[in-house]
């Protein structure tokens, strides 16, 4: 699968790398948007890391406000199936993620990927 990463400050390159399994506790999503956040993203691109930046390394997936949908369900995590639409907090760049199910909601089937996107869990 692809992903951005931040190669180096001012520098974001999509990567290769072999697509997740679903893990015990995760919900392996297809990701469908991704937000950029001005409280994180942006600042780590410019350099500005840590407290309170939480992206604190170079070469890893980033994000964390996506949405997408359910592929599979690790048998500890509750409360969604395959084909469930969601807004979640987690990596969100890339093609696939890994998602922890306490950082997901389940959208109404009359939004659009598009209208929940804006901060899903403001």
């Amino acid at each position: 699968m692809r992903y951005a990463a931040i190669e180096k400050v001012g520098q974001i390159v999509i990567r290769q790398m072999e697509a997740p399994r679903v893990e015990v506790d995760k919900l392996l999503v297809r990701v469908t948007r991704a937000g950029v956040c001005a409280a994180t993203e942006l600042h780590f691109l410019r350099g500005e890391t840590g407290n309170p930046y939480p992206v604190t390394s170079f070469n890893t997936c980033f994000g964390h406000e996506g949405t997408g949908i359910v592929e599979a369900v690790g048998p500890e995590a509750k409360g969604f199936e395959p084909g469930d639409r969601i807004a979640y907090v987690g990596p969100c760049y890339a093609e696939y993620a890994l998602v922890d199910p306490a950082l997901a909601v389940k959208l109404a089937s009359e939004l659009s990927f598009d209208d929940i996107l804006a901060e899903p869990f403001a």
